[in-house]
C-alpha cells in the first residue's frame, strides 16, 4: 500500500523519511484529521447540498454539481470547449472556473430542489497578444479573492477580487519554471502551490502578506504533482503524485509541522477535503481509462466509488 518517495526537504528529518516508507497508521490519521470546523452546515446558510462541483469532459464540457453521496448530479453550465477545475466560494453560493483560459464565476442556487447556475461573470480574460492564460483557480476561505495560475513564462500566481477588478501578482516563478494548483490555508494568509523546475518538483508556500516563500516538500524532477488541497482546519495538505509520465498517480498527505508524507490511496488524483476533514473525494481512473469520482475515509481507508463520472471534484467547505 505504501511506497517510498525520495524527499529532499528542509522540514523533513530522517525520522520523517522513515515514516514516509512505513506510512502512518490509519487510526492516527483519523485522530489527527477528525476535528470539525465550527459552523459547518449551520448558521442559516445555504443547504449542505449540492456539496460537490466537478467537470465532465467530452464533446461538450459540463460544469456540474451533485450531492455529497453522488446523487442529484446537475449541469449548471456547458460549453463547446474546455472547462478547467472548479472552486466553490466559501459561502457555497458561487463557483469559479477557467473556460478558454479565462477566469469566470457562476452563481449557484437550488430552485425547487434543482441546482441552477446563473449570473455567469467574466473575471479575468486571457490575453493571447501578451500572452496571458489562466488555469486552476482557488477561492480564498475569506471570500474576498480567487488565486489563479498565469501559466505563460514567467508563470505567476494572481489573486483576483472575487467581484472582479485589478489582479495582484503574489508570486512570480523564474523563467521556464512551472506553477500549478494553488490552495489556501484555512485562515487565508498563505497559499501552497506546485512549483516545477528542471531539477525538482516542489510544494512551495507563499505568505500572502510578506511574499516570503518556503519549500514544504522537494522531490526529484522525475515526479509530477498536479493537484494540492489544504485541509479545512490545520496544516495538512493532500496532493497527488506520479512517478514518470504515464505511470500511476497516487494520493498522499503532507503534515507541514512534521514533514511526514503518507500515501492515502493508489490510482487517484485531484483530491479535495470533506468539510470535517475526515474524507477525501478524488478522481479515480477505472478500467478502460474511464474516470469516476471516489471518496476515501481517512480513519479506515475504506474507498467508496460514486456512480457519477467526472473530473476534479471540489467539496464545499460546509
Amino acid at each position: 500500500m505504501f511506497r517510498k518517495v525520495p524527499v529532499r526537504n528542509s522540514y523533513v528529518s530522517r525520522l520523517a523519511q522513515l515514516a514516509l516508507i512505513a506510512g502512518l497508521a490509519w487510526g492516527l490519521i483519523g485522530a489527527a484529521l477528525a476535528s470539525h470546523r465550527p459552523g459547518h452546515g449551520g448558521g442559516g446558510g445555504p443547504p449542505a447540498d449540492p456539496a460537490i462541483a466537478f467537470v465532465q469532459t467530452g464533446t461538450t464540457d459540463k460544469l456540474m454539481v451533485m450531492n455529497a453521496d453522488g446523487s442529484n448530479a446537475t449541469v449548471i453550465h456547458s460549453v463547446q470547449g474546455i472547462l478547467g477545475p472548479p472552486s466553490w466560494s466559501p459561502d457555497g453560493r458561487a463557483v469559479a472556473f477557467v473556460e478558454g483560459s479565462s477566469l469566470w464565476r457562476i452563481d449557484v442556487a437550488v430552485v425547487n430542489g434543482v441546482p441552477q447556475g446563473s449570473n455567469l461573470t467574466l473575471l479575468l480574460a486571457n490575453q493571447p497578444s501578451v500572452p496571458r492564460n489562466f488555469s486552476i483557480p482557488a477561492w480564498s476561505p475569506l471570500g474576498d479573492g480567487i488565486v489563479v495560475v498565469q501559466i505563460e513564462s514567467p508563470a505567476e500566481l494572481w489573486v483576483v477580487p472575487a467581484s472582479g477588478g485589478m489582479p495582484e501578482v503574489v508570486y512570480q516563478a523564474p523563467p521556464g519554471e512551472g506553477l500549478r494548483s494553488p490552495t489556501w490555508s484555512p485562515d487565508g494568509t498563505r497559499i501552497a502551490f506546485r512549483h516545477g523546475t528542471s531539477t525538482a518538483e516542489q510544494i512551495d508556500i507563499v505568505d500572502r502578506d510578506t511574499g516570503q516563500v518556503t519549500t514544504a516538500l522537494a522531490l526529484g524532477s522525475e515526479w509530477t504533482i498536479r493537484f494540492i488541497d489544504w485541509v479545512r482546519t490545520g496544516d495538512t495538505l493532500a496532493f497527488d503524485l506520479q512517478l514518470d509520465t504515464g505511470g500511476p498517480t497516487d494520493l498522499y498527505t503532507l503534515d507541514l509541522a512534521t514533514g511526514a508524507v503518507t500515501q492515502v490511496v493508489s490510482e487517484g488524483f485531484a483530491p479535495s477535503w470533506s468539510p470535517d476533514d475526515s474524507e477525501l473525494i478524488y478522481t479515480k481512473t477505472t478500467g478502460g481509462g474511464a474516470r469516476k469520482m471516489a471518496k476515501v475515509n481517512l480513519a479506515t481507508g475504506a474507498v467508496t466509488t460514486l456512480k457519477v463520472a467526472g473530473n476534479w471534484p471540489d467539496w464545499r467547505r460546509f
